[in-house]
């Protein structure tokens, strides 16, 4: 696998840095409980003022049963492991109505970062450092997974609820269709998903969370989490889920066995908002991703059906993407946009620096230089959604030394007639 070097994700960058992760993770939570500790004692400073016990029962040590989230709950959108999190006091606590003479908002000030929030996000330093158990046995893929899952959930802006067509999506991570529990759990989510044929056709086509819950046929679809997807229009997908990669596969294989009812079925997810540059890389963490899935497809051995099942599953993320790096314009100038040219020749777009845009095939042309087939889908440039037709090509550079495209994954992209 060839990843960036400055990105420092080759695996054994990944390795001291899931080990320095652990060491800082083990001082950071010293510091939380060393915080806590003063908290604790600034706490009980203040039971007694001038001999007299705070109207607040959260001061009070008699009242030591009550957490913090008893009394207070916060009010901003979610921070990094708590850091900027504003707190104020219920206005109703242990059964008392609290008024702002009380004290309660001096103590939801100094203990607001005991308080969690549903949209609080971990460090990449303490993400891994959770992990660092597990290091032994996790591999290259296993990390970049990690990262990709952390970029998705750190850089997001919101989520927002959306149907989308299952159809267009494509999982995260395999999900081990080869190993005959998991592919139990699959079939009986497909037979969930045909046994509620109606009441989805009842909604429009759409699987919802209500149904989902309420209907005893897809309790196999259940699970803790909703449906968590990114943005990822490369090549005919459209999303890339986050969570739910297992009951993907179910929804999936019901379609297949009722196109007449469930070819355009939808499904309700919750879909992470992000800035153009963030969703960018977000979507650059998923492509290095898949890219060691195939990395690890190649060595992969082909002698029963079971490692036949588990290299065909491997080898679906081959999505062949490229990013434009700009064509050279001289040794004082910025690089400009890729051109993106027709069979004739004309100029159809532009393509901004950075942008990732998904290929059919490439081609290595005379002058020494490549040029790509894009491939014709919707695509996402300068933050609006394009459509690529067939006969669209990145124009080549002068020479083999001019590189206008990086490409995310060299095994997934074909030579084209």
């Amino acid at each position: 696998m060839t990843l960036p070097v400055k990105n420092c994700w080759i695996f054994p960058c990944l390795a001291v840095l899931v080990y320095n992760a652990a060491i800082l993770a083990q001082s950071a939570r010293a510091k939380v409980a060393e915080a806590a500790l003063d908290s604790d004692q600034q706490q009980k400073s203040a039971v007694s003022v001038s001999g007299s016990v705070s109207a607040c029962p959260c001061w009070n040590p008699l009242a030591l049963s009550l957490k913090p989230e008893d009394c207070c709950y916060r009010t901003d959108a979610g921070s990094l492991s708590g850091q900027a999190a504003q707190c104020a006091a219920h206005a109703t606590i242990n059964g008392t109505k609290q008024t702002p003479e009380d004290d309660c908002s001096a103590y939801c000030f100094v203990s607001c970062f005991k308080i969690p929030h549903a949209d609080d996000k971990e460090t990449m330093i303490k993400y891994l450092g959770s992990k660092a158990a597990e290091v032994k046995d996790m591999g290259p893929a296993d990390l970049l997974l990690a990262r990709a899952v952390w970029q998705a959930q750190t850089l997001t802006s919101g989520t927002q609820d959306e149907n989308i067509d299952v159809k267009g999506i494509h999982a995260l991570h395999p999900v081990g269709g080869w190993r005959a529990d998991t592919w139990k759990k699959t079939l009986d989510r497909k037979a969930g998903v045909l046994a509620a044929t109606e009441q989805i056709l009842a909604a429009g086509g759409k699987l919802t969370k209500k149904d989902t819950n309420s209907t005893e046929a897809l309790r196999p679809m259940r699970s803790v989490t909703n449906f968590l997807a990114v943005p990822f229009a490369f090549n005919g997908i459209t999303h890339v889920l986050l969570e739910g990669n297992g009951r993907l596969k179910g929804m999936q294989l019901a379609a297949e066995e009722d196109p007449a009812h469930l070819r355009d079925l939808k499904v309700q997810v919750d879909l992470l908002t992000f800035t153009p540059q963030s969703l960018i890389t977000v979507q650059e963490g998923i492509l290095e991703l898949w890219n060691q899935y195939i990395e690890e497809a190649f060595a992969m051995k082909r002698d029963n059906e079971t490692q036949l099942k588990m290299l065909r599953e491997y080898a679906s993320f081959g999505i062949a993407v490229v990013k434009c790096m700009g064509a050279y314009e001289g040794w004082i100038s910025s690089r400009s946009e890729c051109k993106v040219v027709n069979s004739a020749g004309d100029v159809i777009r532009t393509l901004p620096v950075g942008t990732p845009i998904g290929v059919r095939g490439k081609r290595l042309m005379p002058n020494g230089g490549t040029r790509y087939k894009l491939y014709p889908a919707p695509a996402l440039v300068r933050g609006s959604t394009v459509k690529i037709e067939e006969d669209e090509y990145l124009l080549e550079g002068r020479d083999s030394g001019d590189q206008v495209a990086w490409e995310y994954c060299r095994k997934s992209i074909r030579n084209y007639p």
